[in-house]
């Protein structure tokens, strides 16, 4: 029990207690206030609280697919998780002199952060390029949506498009409700047909018909094999 500065306890004199009715009513010895001590173990306890309100809710069953029923698999099929350009000797050259160019710009406004970037992305884009791109699973159920690990409930899903522009643009894209470290899923339809997706998805998810085109980032990354 928290509260009181004295704590719960009668504060007495040697000479022992005075009998009540022979005194004036007096205010009590105990502060009713918390001291500082009192106040951070409060604080600790609403903390610990807090944070295991916050673990529980990242576990919740939206993303854990096994610990709920999510129905029959309607559709599935499975994509690269980046999509692999066919790089060029060229496409290296000429990339090489443009990084010389803006390194030596930066060297010159003597801007030394941006040079350590562009090293950062040189060696990731010769890098990444050596190796094969995982393979990830989509899964559309009767309750919602399996993409990788992640099982997204279709009440957690604001909107969906399917963009189909063979042979460069064959994508789903799905909108997740209150999302704050992505926008949209971008998922490459690989052989599936769109038709069918859309038509699951229709029983399911408002479609968002105002998606009439990739992003700018996507229509980048295709042109200039980012």
């Amino acid at each position: 029990m928290l509260g009181g500065e004295g704590g719960i306890r009668t504060l007495e004199t040697r000479e022992g207690l005075t009998v009540f009715k022979t005194v004036a009513f007096d205010h009590s010895a105990t502060s009713p206030f918390i001291n500082s001590n009192e106040r951070s173990i409060i604080i600790k306890i609403w903390l610990k609280k807090s944070i295991s309100g916050i673990l529980l809710y990242m576990a919740d069953e939206t993303k854990n697919p096994q610990s709920i029923d999510v129905g029959k698999e309607l559709i599935t099929w499975s994509f690269p998780e980046y999509q692999q350009y066919d790089r060029g000797p060229l496409w290296y050259l000429v990339t090489l002199i443009l990084a010389s160019g803006l390194m030596a710009f930066a060297y010159q406004d003597r801007n030394f952060l941006f040079i350590v970037m562009i090293l950062l992305v040189l060696f990731i884009l010769f890098t990444h390029h050596r190796r094969d791109p995982l393979r990830l699973t989509i899964a559309l159920h009767e309750r919602g949506v399996h993409i990788g690990r992640d099982f997204f409930l279709y009440r957690d899903i604001a909107s969906f498009a399917v963009l189909y522009e063979p042979p460069h643009v064959k994508k789903l894209y799905l909108f997740p409700k209150n999302s704050l470290l992505q926008r949209e899923y971008s998922i490459p339809l690989m052989n599936t047909n769109p038709l069918e997706v859309r038509k699951i998805l229709l029983d399911y998810v408002r479609e968002d018909l105002e998606k009439e085109e990739e992003s700018t980032h996507e229509s980048l990354s295709r042109l200039l094999k980012f």
